[in-house]
């Protein structure tokens, strides 16, 4: 479908972010696709770092993700845990951009 210049789809229910984003990857007409939530907060860098990731791959079949970081332990063991802040009005930007270089990653 178009609208306003963009291209979306549409489901009449939930269909799950699996199908939604392979939905979604059926319109592209570039050669990356970049999948953002809304609760998401890039923070200095993560683009170039994905970019320097992808330039090291022998192909371009590539699936990248950043670490998440949580305000509590949901049990993913590549996840930061470390509270910023749960919502746009409570996001400690100031300790976020001071601190997230130096927050240990799990691997």
């Amino acid at each position: 479908m178009w609208g306003d210049g963009n291209r979306y789809t549409t489901s009449a229910r939930n269909v799950g972010i699996p199908l939604g984003v392979n939905l979604f990857a059926s319109l592209a007409t570039r050669d990356w696709i970049l999948y953002l939530n809304d609760d998401i907060v890039c923070c200095p860098g993560w683009d170039t770092a994905q970019i320097d990731a992808l330039r090291l791959e022998p192909t371009d079949l590539v699936f990248l993700f950043s670490h998440l970081i949580e305000p509590v332990d949901v049990g993913n063991p590549v996840t930061i845990v470390q509270d910023f802040g749960r919502n746009s009005e409570s996001l400690n930007k100031v300790a976020l951009l001071k601190g997230y270089l130096e927050i240990p990653r799990r691997s």
